[in-house]
């Protein structure tokens, strides 16, 4: 039913946006199939845009907080699981969907170990940085004066720790942005010359082994 958003039909469409808004109502039945709906559509849908448009959708369905809380836990999950670059990439996007609160943010920086090895790709840490950001502008619930600006105070506390960590996994630049990630070295290629050489060369230490 998913995939039924790509349909070229309007109508269909729109039967498939209701579907999943009646889905949202139903207890927690969006909220526990919504990261298996992401892996179905990271496999079948080739337009990430379209596929992201999708679950940016879905994913503002959702206001439990602790259904957010734990959606934060169950995708920064599936960077370890997956070596594609692409869904780390669409999981990272995804994470910046997320109606954030203090408890939803601090499971991303608890769950840095499982994007730690990935956050140099650009794209990856722009996700990050788009998340922080974000959260920063966010505005505290609704109460005192002093609360709110305690609140404001604690967005960006959390904010500094989890730039902090990823600071930790690379040297920042003078003007304090990321550098692009290291090109991988590639081993050169021997020439045929290089391997008749290299041939000759155990010939050689051979034959003066046999005189001795």
């Amino acid at each position: 039913m998913a995939t039924a958003f790509l349909d070229e039909n309007e109508e269909i469409r729109s039967m498939c946006r209701t579907f999943f808004t009646k889905l949202a109502h139903k207890e927690n039945n969006l909220y526990n199939a919504l990261p298996d709906v992401f892996n179905h559509l990271s496999t079948v849908v080739q337009e990430d845009a379209k596929m992201l448009e999708f679950m940016n959708f879905l994913f503002e369905l959702i206001d439990n907080a602790k259904h957010l809380e734990s959606l934060v836990d169950r995708f920064c999950g599936r960077f370890k699981v997956t070596e594609d670059l692409r869904q780390q990439r669409n999981i990272a996007s995804c994470l910046t969907f997320i109606k954030y609160n203090d408890r939803s943010f601090k499971k991303l920086i608890d769950n840095f170990p499982n994007y730690r090895h990935i956050i140099q790709d650009e794209e990856i840490y722009n996700s990050f940085k788009v998340v922080m950001q974000n959260f920063s502008k966010q505005q505290p619930g609704p109460g005192a004066a002093g609360a709110a600006q305690a609140g404001k105070a604690n967005h960006k506390q959390l904010v500094t720790e989890l730039e902090d960590l990823i600071k930790s996994v690379f040297e920042m630049d003078e003007n304090n942005q990321m550098p692009p990630p290291p090109v991988p070295r590639q081993k050169k290629k021997r020439t045929g010359g290089q391997r008749k050489k290299r041939k000759q060369k155990r010939s050689t230490d051979s034959s003066d082994e046999d005189s001795d």
